[in-house]
């Protein structure tokens, strides 16, 4: 992805999160959960050597794990968010490491196609308005090589989360297959719907990636 900090206009006006939100969201999810995510990492089965998009990174709970696999394996990541607080939090819990950053909406980054091995999207799906979900990850789907794989772990309790059918209604609209998935539920995190999907290779070298 270049150049390394993209950024396009309709970021400006995102609602960013109280500096308190931060903070405690850096002591939970960086501290308490930090074992939690690291197992959801590693669950993912990196090589270490993939181009790596982390959508929608928030504090970069997901993005401290991944780095340090990609980093160890010669591999690049890139995060996306559209709330410049959020960012800015990641940048500094990934302060040392060089990463690719981008702000905004991803379907307006002008980001090439196939662009990445893996796509990750951790807890954050469930907060794209419903109206956006599906032009969302047609776009996340265009991103990926033919092959390349989107994970994924969403909540699914019905006061704010996604149900894991909706979810994987719309992967499978966006063109994805499901090579695992389950449904379950964990102290802290409540009912959650964990899958990794794949962008079929085409069939024949004319056809669309």
């Amino acid at each position: 992805m270049s150049p390394k900090h993209r950024t396009c206009d309709d970021a400006a006006g995102i609602p960013d999160p109280k500096a308190i939100e931060v903070l405690l969201t850096r002591v939970l999810l960086h501290g308490v959960m930090s074992g939690a995510y690291r197992k959801y990492v590693t669950s993912i089965g990196l090589r270490g050597d993939e181009r790596v998009l982390d959508y929608g990174s928030g504090s970069g709970a997901a993005a401290r794990h991944l780095v340090k696999v990609l980093q160890a394996g010669g591999g690049r990541l890139t995060c996306v968010d559209v709330s410049p607080a959020w960012q800015a939090a990641l940048r500094k819990a990934l302060a040392g490491y060089d990463v690719d950053y981008a702000l905004g909406d991803i379907r307006r980054l002008g980001v090439p196609r196939g662009s990445f091995d893996v796509v990750v999207m951790h807890w954050m799906f469930h907060d794209v308005p419903a109206a956006d979900r599906r032009a969302v990850l047609d776009e996340l789907a265009r991103l990926l090589r033919p092959g390349g794989r989107l994970a994924t772990r969403e909540p699914t309790r019905r006061e704010e989360g996604i149900p894991a059918s909706q979810l994987r209604g719309l992967l499978q609209g966006a063109g994805m297959r499901e090579l695992r998935g389950f449904e379950a539920s964990a102290f802290m995190m409540g009912p959650y719907y964990s899958g990794v999907w794949e962008k079929p290779v085409a069939p024949n070298p004319g056809d669309p990636a």
